[in-house]
């Protein structure tokens, strides 16, 4: 509770510090940042936390390739020439795999990271797969290349200049590294010290998931929604920096286990789940990220800011025209009544049964008295 109400704080505090003309109902944490997040996350059990960073120590080509940074910026003659990161997403994610599958863990998503930590099963760690991240250096470059030609009135659409898959040239990424400042760029160690990358981009795809927890967690506690989130937790990776980036950090997530499909939703549950979608600007909202734990409770999972989210306008933050943090909810609620339509309609179907059966009971008690009454 102290984060979370540290974290509102935070919100109001930093919309005071940056006074414009914004939608009454604009998301009031759109302008906190990385490292913001990174101060209001919950810290993880030291027992948690020391199996993690011993396992991420113990496993330095999973940190260096799988989470695949590397590919987007240390490319072949040969590749630059056909053109930057031309591969298919399946070829990447699927490279990640089989590193996972090195160190004796098995990959649990299709598109990114996901996997029990091996010295401690009870937990999960999460980071965002390659073809994920290198959306989020596309959507970058788009950006840069639209300011650069003056027409950021076209950030109206998140997939403008680069489409889903799309690769980018070497004549974009110089583009994109000559035109970013220095706080944008991540960084490596050289020698035990951190030094900057022009051509490395920070991405926060991996720790976007912790926004929308907090903001979540804030939510459910404040309106005391019927909704429960596992318990979560940023790692830092050893050896690397510990500026907030997808390069440095991953999340670890508990295990639930015990979780089935959500086959019937009901009214409350309903207006619960469209108030923490609107409430936190979640995007999406699927069969895979919403459940029903062992004890009956909704279960939100798999929380991550939609791939083609600028990096340099990190959670909800609005650049050009385009706002993000509408954009993303309107989404989100589409996308849940999308794929639970058949739950919420079964629910509204158990409802008015229950209110005609209890109709009918009363009739029969307003019968029975009446006729009571009468004898009398």
């Amino acid at each position: 509770m102290k984060n979370i109400l540290k974290l509102t704080l935070l919100s109001v505090v930093f919309m005071a510090a940056n006074i414009q003309a914004m939608d009454p109902k604009m998301f009031r944490g759109s302008i906190i940042d990385a490292q913001t997040i990174k101060g209001m996350a919950p810290e993880a059990p030291e027992d948690v936390n020391k199996h993690a960073t011993t396992w991420l120590k113990d496993n330095p080509e999973f940190a260096r390739t799988a989470l695949g940074y590397q590919r987007l910026v240390g490319l072949t003659d040969e590749e630059k020439a056909q053109g930057l990161l031309s591969a298919t997403r399946k070829t990447y994610d699927a490279t990640q795999a089989l590193i996972l599958e090195k160190t004796g863990a098995k990959n649990m998503s299709d598109w990114n990271c996901a996997f029990r930590l091996p010295t401690n099963r009870k937990w999960v760690v999460k980071a965002a797969g390659v073809a994920n991240i290198r959306q989020n250096v596309n959507r970058a470059a788009a950006h840069v290349k639209a300011r650069l030609a003056g027409e950021l009135d076209k950030e109206l659409n998140p997939s403008l200049y680069y489409n889903y898959n799309a690769a980018l040239t070497h004549e974009d990424y110089d583009r994109l590294k000559q035109n970013l400042e220095e706080s944008q760029c991540d960084s490596e160690m050289v020698d035990g010290q951190a030094v900057v990358r022009k051509d490395a981009p920070k991405t926060f795809q991996t720790v976007s998931r912790m926004a929308y927890h907090l903001r979540l967690q804030e939510v459910i506690e404040q309106e005391n929604l019927p909704l429960v989130l596992p318990a979560m937790h940023f790692v830092h990776i050893p050896g690397r920096p510990k500026a907030m980036s997808d390069r440095n950090y991953v999340i670890l997530e508990r295990h639930l286990k015990g979780l089935t499909e959500v086959s019937l939703i009901t009214p409350e549950e309903d207006v619960a789940i469209k108030r923490a979608i609107e409430y936190s600007g979640l995007f999406g909202l699927n069969t895979g990220s919403l459940k029903r734990t062992k004890f009956g409770e909704l279960a939100v999972l798999d929380l991550e800011q939609p791939n083609n989210s600028n990096p340099l306008a990190f959670f909800h933050k609005t650049l050009g025209t385009y706002n993000a943090y509408k954009g993303n909810y309107e989404a989100g609620l589409r996308d849940y009544d999308e794929h639970f339509k058949d739950a919420i309609k079964a629910g509204k179907e158990q409802r008015q049964r229950a209110e005609n059966a209890d109709k009918k009971a009363q009739r029969k008690l307003d019968e029975q008295q009446r006729k009571s009454e009468v004898q009398k």
